[in-house]
């Protein structure tokens, strides 16, 4: 069995600045994620402010800790993936603070996919590295949906 990995890579605002990182003309990404939460959706937690959201269902490390940027590992098994986890920390060496991590889990709905979709194809299809199956949306690498309505 071919084990199989894929590695994702983002950065918030403060952290492409912390890289000296120009703008990538996305102003929802430059504004930060706390000020565009509650237009995304997300539901205002009793302490939140206009000066500083916090979302109702939001982690305690969510909340509290300064995120610059996320690595995202996932595999075919639990192993595979905390091996892949280890490599990629491994690489940043230390450049990186790792502040948490969190672990997802494979669904346990048969018949649904990651996303929850009971197609079973990831929605959408990435334009140029996949095929997309008949019906099936797409988008470019890169793009962040949050909620497609």
């Amino acid at each position: 069995m071919h084990k199989l990995i894929q590695y994702q890579i983002g950065f918030s605002r403060t952290g492409m600045e912390a890289l000296e990182i120009g703008s990538p003309g996305d102003q929802l990404l430059m504004n930060g994620q706390k000020q565009e939460a509650l237009d995304l959706g997300d539901e205002p937690a009793p302490e939140s402010t206009p000066q500083n959201f916090v979302g109702k269902y939001w982690t305690k490390d969510w909340r509290e800790k300064k995120i610059d940027g996320v690595i995202l590992a996932a595999s075919e098994s639990d192993d595979t993936c905390n091996e892949a986890c280890t490599n990629a920390v491994d690489i940043f060496g230390d450049s990186v603070k790792i502040e948490f991590k969190e672990e997802g889990k494979v669904r346990d709905e048969e018949g649904h996919e990651h996303f929850g979709w009971v197609d079973g194809i990831s929605q959408p299809s990435l334009n140029g590295l996949v095929d997309p199956h008949k019906g099936q949306l797409e988008c470019d690498p890169g793009v962040v949906i949050m909620g497609l309505k």
